[in-house]
């Protein structure tokens, strides 16, 4: 299932550039998520999603990447939440914004608690995702021009930016007010209204 096609994405994909959002889709983590395909309506449903939007990709960069990812994490982030709390359940969504999980635990510090879960992605758009499967390109011809050249060690860089703005590297600051902005920006009144809410951002 999800291991099997990410697999073959990363295979396919490697031998000409690198997908910055493929790479942080861990492979023993979508076992994880596929021995809980029949057990878990909720992991069932994103597996479906993930897959469904994987479909029919390749090496050329996709929107659809970002939006799998999406999905993968969602699965992902409650598997492990619900490891440490029993009692985690997804919230069903509404016509209204709400949160992804409620929370309950019963313990020496009990509490009750809903989760926002927000993926955060590169800046300008999918120009970076861009940037960095062209830089992998660039890299995967200089070395085989090294190997053909003679050389029995080849080796080569991939440059990834996330945070370049205009061809621009932020300075610290900046770059604390670029999260600050992102989560913001993704931050809706209704998924923080019923009961206390934390937030986790992810970024791909």
């Amino acid at each position: 299932m999800l291991h099997e096609r990410i697999l073959r994405l990363k295979q396919e994909i490697s031998q000409l550039s690198t997908n910055p959002v493929l790479n942080v889709l861990n492979l023993d983590e979508c076992k994880l998520l596929d021995d809980e395909y029949t057990n878990d309506t909720f992991i069932k449903e994103k597996i479906d999603s993930t897959l469904n939007l994987l479909k029919d990709l390749n090496v050329d960069f996709s929107p659809k990447y970002k939006s799998a990812y999406e999905e993968y994490n969602e699965g992902v982030i409650y598997l492990k939440i619900k490891a440490k709390y029993s009692n985690t359940n997804r919230i069903q969504e509404t016509s209204s914004s709400t949160p992804d999980f409620h929370v309950i635990s019963a313990g020496n510090y009990p509490f009750d608690i809903n989760i926002e879960l927000k993926s955060l992605s590169f800046l300008d758009g999918n120009l970076n995702y861009k940037n960095a499967q062209e830089s992998g390109l660039e890299a995967q011809i200089r070395t085989e021009e090294q190997i053909k050249d003679g050389k029995r060690i080849a080796f080569s860089e991939t440059i990834i930016s996330p945070f370049l703005k205009n061809n621009k590297i932020p300075t610290t600051r900046e770059l604390i007010e670029i999260y600050i902005d992102k989560v913001n920006n993704n931050i809706k009144k209704g998924q923080f209204e019923e009961r206390d809410t934390t937030c986790i951002p992810v970024h791909s």
